[in-house]
């Protein structure tokens, strides 16, 4: 009878050696997985720097765009604060040429000006002269009778009246004007 020692210790070796293989088998998978891993990470960090750049050059594109607009956009905004003063200026000159009808058409036929000024106050200072009294009274009576659409005498002061030496009657006469539309 042959008693085979060997016999356990062969099949606790093949044992070993099955669970060896098998965890080889499982290290080569995983790796295999890790691998394929790594490459889709590479892959997807690759394409992902790829739009990056894309989008980095779209960037750059629009400010290059935007900086050749820079010039336009400088023009625009100075010529919209410019014609919000000639707006002005427009409304100004409508307000002045109002007050320049409204003296004048005070002023009697015969009646000649040496000064017309108007300041800071808006008060109107007329220097001149007539040639008589009635010329005068009519000056007086158009001032206190004035009244036009867009303006009407609020005030009005004799500082000075004379004798020339011609015989006409000069005058000194400050006006002040309201707006209905200022």
């Amino acid at each position: 009878m042959e008693v085979n020692l060997f016999a356990k210790k062969i099949k606790k070796i093949r044992e070993r050696q099955r669970i060896k293989k098998l965890a080889l088998r499982i290290l080569l998978v995983s790796m295999l997985i890790l691998a394929l891993l790594m490459i889709f990470l590479s892959a997807l960090a690759l394409r992902i720097a790829s739009s990056n750049k894309n989008s980095e050059q779209k960037i750059s594109l629009t400010k290059s765009k935007i900086t050749q607009f820079q010039d336009v956009e400088s023009k625009q905004v100075y010529l919209v604060s410019k014609l919000g003063s000639f707006a002005n200026l427009l409304k100004l000159q409508e307000r002045h040429q109002a007050v320049a009808e409204a003296i004048f058409n005070m002023i009697p036929d015969g009646t000649s000006l040496q000064g017309f000024e108007v300041n800071e106050k808006g008060t109107i200072d007329l220097v001149g002269n007539v040639p008589d009294w009635s010329k005068l009274f009519e000056l007086f009576k158009r001032i206190r009778e004035q009244t036009t659409v867009q303006l009407k005498v609020a005030q009005a002061k004799v500082n000075r009246i004379s004798f020339g030496k011609t015989g006409e009657i000069n005058f000194d006469i400050n006006i002040v004007l309201s707006g209905t539309n200022q």
